[in-house]
């Protein structure tokens, strides 16, 4: 959370180096973060507020989510969440 927020602050006072910097260490945290910095990025191009930095987050951190969550999270077997808790299925359960 910390990183998002930096990431913001950092947004609004229009220093892009570090806003980048924060917005990609906050998604190396969870793949989800990626999707509420695209949320952030679709109300600054809609707003009008930063509309070329909000079309630039849409696109790379959709892109990123799309990325971590489709092809690299299934690659690494015993990494999803089905797999996280099977010992906890009924016996002759998946899920």
């Amino acid at each position: 959370m910390s990183f998002a927020m930096y990431a913001m602050a950092f947004l609004d006072a229009k220093k892009w180096v570090p806003f980048w910097i924060f917005a990609f260490m906050a998604t190396l945290c969870r793949e989800d973060v990626s999707i509420g910095l695209v949320t952030l990025g679709l109300f600054l191009s809609l707003s009008g507020y930063r509309p070329r930095t909000g079309v630039a987050m849409i696109v790379v951190f959709f892109a990123y989510f799309l990325l971590v969550r489709f092809a690299i999270m299934p690659s690494i077997p015993g990494w999803t969440f089905a797999d996280v808790w099977k010992e906890l299925y009924p016996t002759g359960e998946k899920g």
